[in-house]
């Protein structure tokens, strides 16, 4: 056997390999197998483990479903996905290369989470079907073990990453809708942006807010982004750099005294996130307004507009 483990690397592999061509890799978020045994190599199932068999063109492989009578086979392109804890095929090999891929259930939940935003959906299981995308990734992974390059964990974990994005969105079923909390009611929501709109210039904490809103500062500040769009913090600082753009067009007032009004304890800050929401300095924005003679519109410290239907 050859092993493709590098520093930081587990030894462990999804399924045992069986002969002196196959190989293995893995890390914490992914196990995987290349295996290049002629017949009748019987894989035990990565139960606790998202498991995808992907055969290669010329492989034959027969899996197992426990339903009397059935025993399908697998050929390339055609692959298996089976979700984790639930009732895991075995497979047979008739005739190999083929390679298995065995995905951590939490890296998969942490990396749909991370990069869509929301709960990573159930995968629904797939007996066989066609997906080009898992099998150049399997083709792609089985010419990395046959040229013997060591596969370190950073590079494990991207491909973990596009495979766990990919079931995500194509696999995926929405879970089951839990209780959702109700939206923060409309006379709580007017509160707290009136207290906003009075403390810009103080250090308004996300606690304070919540405080109003009688919640923890985690659900309040789902629920003030579901209302209003925007986290409690970046509402904070669009209103602030709003006050701050008025008082340098419609004012005379030092740039320190604009940043102190707009709740900054140094200049510098100021200008730093000034320039970041506008793309130029303070000073340059008032010198900039002064020229065209133009003005900001009157700075409106309730953007957002509470209907009645709230």
């Amino acid at each position: 056997m050859s092993d493709s483990t590098t520093d930081g690397v587990a030894a462990q592999a999804p399924v045992r390999a069986y002969g002196s061509n196959d190989a293995t890799a893995a890390c914490r978020a992914i196990r995987i197998a290349y295996l290049a045994a002629k017949h009748g190599v019987v894989l035990p199932a990565a139960v606790d483990r998202i498991e995808v068999l992907i055969p290669s063109k010329d492989a034959i492989v027969e899996a197992d479903y426990r339903v009397p009578g059935e025993t399908p086979l697998i050929r390339g392109p055609r692959i298996t996905i089976t979700p984790a804890g639930g009732p895991h095929p075995t497979y047979r090999l008739r005739r190999s290369d083929v390679l298995v891929i065995a995905l951590d259930p939490d890296f998969y939940r942490d990396s749909v989470r991370g990069a869509l935003g929301r709960e990573a959906p159930e995968i629904v299981e797939q007996y066989i079907v066609v997906d080009p995308v898992l099998h150049e990734i399997g083709a792609t992974l089985c010419a990395e073990f046959r040229s013997r390059r060591a596969l370190g964990t950073a590079y494990l974990e991207c491909w973990a990453r596009v495979v766990a994005l990919h079931l995500a969105q194509t696999y995926g079923r929405p879970r089951p809708q839990t209780h959702r909390l109700p939206g923060l009611p409309r006379h709580k929501l007017k509160e707290i942006l009136s207290f906003i709109e009075e403390h810009l210039a103080d250090s308004i904490q996300v606690g304070d807010l919540a405080s109003i809103a009688c919640l923890s500062p985690y659900h309040f500040a789902r629920l003030f982004k579901r209302e209003v769009r925007q986290s409690p913090h970046a509402y904070i600082t669009t209103q602030r750099m709003q006050l701050a753009k008025k008082m340098l067009s419609d004012s005379n007032q030092p740039l320190v005294e604009v940043a102190a009004f707009a709740g900054f304890q140094t200049q510098a800050h100021f200008t730093g996130v000034f320039r970041r929401y506008t793309g130029v300095t303070p000073r340059s924005y008032r010198l900039g307004n002064r020229a065209s003679g133009s003005h900001v519109d009157s700075f409106a410290t309730h953007p957002i507009q509470i209907s009645a239907a709230c």
